[in-house]
């Protein structure tokens, strides 16, 4: 599946997720993109203490809302 632009001034929020349960750890990535493609904003969480991995997708939920609201963004797309 390729990446499909947002429309107008929307930004999209693309993220993926890894999960080591051995460790209880996971990493979350965030990357805001504008119509164009553009990269706005890049991130990357690495989360202590993960026991399940749906938790790892919950948060990487939250990273994508925290920073669609540190950059300002009125109108996002959460993928």
């Amino acid at each position: 599946m390729s990446w499909c632009p947002p429309v107008g001034s929307v930004v999209k929020l693309n993220s993926n997720t890894a999960f080591d349960e051995s460790r209880a750890k996971s990493i979350s990535r965030v990357v805001a993109r504008n119509v164009l493609g553009e990269g706005l904003a890049f991130k990357t969480v690495v989360h202590r203490e993960v026991a399940f991995y749906f938790a790892t997708e919950a948060l990487v939920y939250l990273q994508e809302m925290f920073m669609g609201k540190q950059m300002g963004f009125t109108s996002v797309v959460i993928e």
